[in-house]
């Protein structure tokens, strides 16, 4: 019986704590359709309309409670100067949602999100105008099972630092995960897919790093389906690595599958790498992962392909299928998958040394070519 009445009033005062903490304390908010802006926003009774008015009425630290609904506005954290915890009621009902020519949600340093939808309806501009969430440059934020879902791009962390990304769905029309100069990062767990296409001259990326990106993305399943309505002669990729001085990135346990349409004229990848390390030369891993590049259009498909690259990629235990080619270096010819396309007039070429470890495979060259000439 002691016992009984110890775990009863335990209860009961984790409840009254619990209780008291959502709805009472000053900072913790509350935001639903059917509230009022000029209620005090402390419990659901007295819950705010607009999430911009709790953001407003908030101090930095605080929580905001955002209810299942539809809330047609752009929530802006950065020019609050607020390091704020957005938590929804039900990822697929509370939702960020509106046609405008602006962005989702605008983070600032140290803020989290969590169990949302945002989800931009509008046709697509241009920049970030019509990206979902965006933290450029913005530092340790969290961004954590959400649904994410931009005209042009969906998630836009470029030059961001310590960005953690988990559970989500990113999905855009340009680029969904932008990376780019971002440091430090950890994507885990995530579906990241592009579907149709911003513009017939735009390349189309899913996940996209660029100059000196640096972190983790594991256990991804990453899609892109690009179906040009006109003649579209930009490339089309799974990831790309682009320019990546001192790149350093990992990428393990994934899928990517990436499909083009009839009209499309450009080639197609599962990675592309381009430029990478011209300076002092990039590192990239793949490990684990299964890559599928088709085109049913004019273009090549490759599973792996690396333009120019002075860098390093390691790539172990990854199966691609027939139609991305084989794997090969310096126009050695292994195929088109991995390959270096250098203009014989170009010193760089004759200069830079090129490194392919490459292990695990479903299949491998029955001559290894010589590296470095």
């Amino acid at each position: 019986m002691k016992r009984l009445a110890l775990i009863s009033g335990f209860v009961l005062f984790s409840t009254c704590c619990f209780a008291s903490v959502d709805q009472n304390l000053p900072f913790v908010w509350h935001v639903r359709v059917d509230g009022d802006d000029s209620y005090e926003g402390h419990s659901y009774q007295t819950g705010l309309a607009t999430i911009n008015a709790a953001v407003a009425a908030s101090a930095d630290g605080d929580t905001i409670y955002i209810w299942p609904g539809d809330y047609n506005e752009t929530v802006d954290l950065d020019t609050h100067n607020k390091a704020l915890t957005l938590i929804g009621i039900s990822r697929s009902a509370s939702r960020i949602t509106h046609a405008n020519n602006a962005a989702g949600i605008k983070l600032e340093n140290g803020c989290v999100i969590k169990n949302l939808s945002v989800i931009l309806t509008g046709p697509p501009g241009n920049g970030s105008s019509t990206q979902a969430v965006v933290g450029a440059s913005k530092r340790n934020c969290t961004i954590e099972d959400c649904d994410i879902k931009g005209t042009y791009d969906g998630l836009y962390m470029g030059d961001a630092v310590k960005p953690i990304i988990k559970n989500c769905r990113i999905s855009a029309g340009f680029d969904a995960l932008y990376l780019a100069g971002a440091t430090d990062f950890l994507v885990d767990n995530c579906t990241i897919e592009v579907s149709n296409s911003y513009s017939t001259e735009t390349p189309m990326r899913a996940l996209i790093f660029f100059n000196n990106s640096r972190g983790v993305c594991r256990n991804l399943c990453i899609s892109v389906d690009r179906k040009d309505a006109g003649v579209a002669s930009a490339r089309t990729a799974g990831i790309e690595f682009f320019g990546g001085i001192s790149m350093m990135v990992v990428v393990e346990n994934f899928t990517i599958n990436v499909t083009a349409g009839a009209n499309v004229a450009g080639d197609v990848y599962g990675v592309y790498s381009s430029q990478m390390g011209r300076l002092t030369g990039g590192k990239i891993t793949l490990s684990n992962g299964i890559i599928s590049a088709v085109t049913s259009g004019s273009g090549k498909s490759r599973g792996i392909y690396n333009l120019n690259s002075a860098g390093t990629i390691a790539v172990q235990n990854v199966i691609y299928s027939d139609t991305s080619g084989a794997v090969t270096q310096g126009g050695s010819g292994w195929g088109e998958a991995v390959s270096h396309y250098a203009d014989p007039n170009d010193y760089l070429s004759k200069i830079t040394k090129y490194l392919i470890i490459l292990s695990g495979y479903n299949k491998m060259p029955s001559t290894v070519p010589t590296i470095g000439n």
